[in-house]
């Protein structure tokens, strides 16, 4: 003998033999429709990353091969400072992107463990490089701005002073001092 449960849903008594069931070969086609989804759901996401990856690659080649190619764009240092975060964005593109797109869409790290700490050391490594160009084209805009002298100064010789290649090298000793303590802490 079966006995009736009694559910209390907004003030009256509902029992559970009253609630509809689901037939099998419904459940089936339910299961089959999700399964469709999800597949669907990371087919259409593993093309959007691998889309958006390459058209950073691409776009990042084009930067360069530009400026490298037209005499015109090559007289100033803010062009060499975008050609510069250009390569520091391929990298990114290149190393970090691709198994960023892994991660997010296994929605884990099937690759173990040694590639995982490189990912990340990549990750730091380019994603850092690549924020210091940005402050160094906003520093280079600032100055181009605020200082007359500065902008009529400015050309390819004023790579060669002092000045611009000891911000170079402080760029790189800042980027390789982050890079080396998240590694060796990681």
């Amino acid at each position: 003998m079966r006995t009736r449960k009694t559910v209390r849903i907004g003030g009256r008594s509902v029992h559970d033999a009253a609630k509809p069931r689901i037939p099998p070969s419904m459940v089936k086609e339910q299961n089959r429709t999700l399964i469709l989804l999800i597949f669907t759901h990371l087919l259409v996401t593993s093309q959007l990353l691998g889309l958006v990856t390459m058209t950073t690659i691409v776009g990042n080649v084009f930067v360069m091969v530009a400026i490298l190619v037209e005499r015109h764009l090559r007289i100033n240092v803010a062009n060499y400072l975008i050609a510069s975060l250009a390569v520091a964005d391929l990298l990114v593109a290149a190393l970090v992107m691709p198994l960023a797109a892994v991660n997010d869409v296994t929605r884990g790290w099937p690759l173990g463990r040694q590639l995982c700490d490189a990912w990340v050391s990549f990750d730091v490594l380019c994603c850092t490089a690549s924020i210091l160009h940005l402050v160094a084209i906003s520093l280079d805009r600032y100055w181009a701005v605020t200082r007359v002298d500065y902008i009529h100064n400015r050309s390819v010789l004023l790579s060669t002073t002092r000045k611009f290649q000891g911000y170079t090298e402080f760029k790189r000793l800042l980027n390789f001092y982050i890079f080396t303590t998240i590694t060796y802490f990681w």
